[in-house]
């Protein structure tokens, strides 16, 4: 995954927004922003548009090893500001 952002997308930041942890799993939660500056995908050519984008991390631990990793990140929105999905009017403030 970190090989595939590299590809498509520089001045990576990834910010530490808060974290919890709770008997065997910790979450994270991440501001990652950055420049689609490359291929995406495979198939998505460069937009030149910044990114800014929250992404949920669960980590399970067993016996102090990592047994699990789970991201959800907001894709859709990372599709809309780089500008390959458009936004809707109302998203963007607009007229409802």
């Amino acid at each position: 995954m970190l090989q595939e952002l590299n590809t498509a997308f520089s001045a990576l930041n990834f910010e530490l927004a808060g974290q919890m942890a709770e008997d065997d799993s910790v979450v994270n939660f991440v501001a990652m922003s950055g420049k689609h500056t490359g291929l995406m995908q495979g198939n998505i050519p460069a937009t030149g548009r910044e990114f800014m984008i929250i992404a949920t991390i669960i980590h399970r631990y067993y016996s102090g090893q990592l047994v699990e990793g789970i991201i959800i990140s907001d894709q859709l929105g990372l599709m809309q500001q780089i500008g390959v999905v458009p936004t809707p009017v109302w998203a963007k403030g607009g007229v409802s």
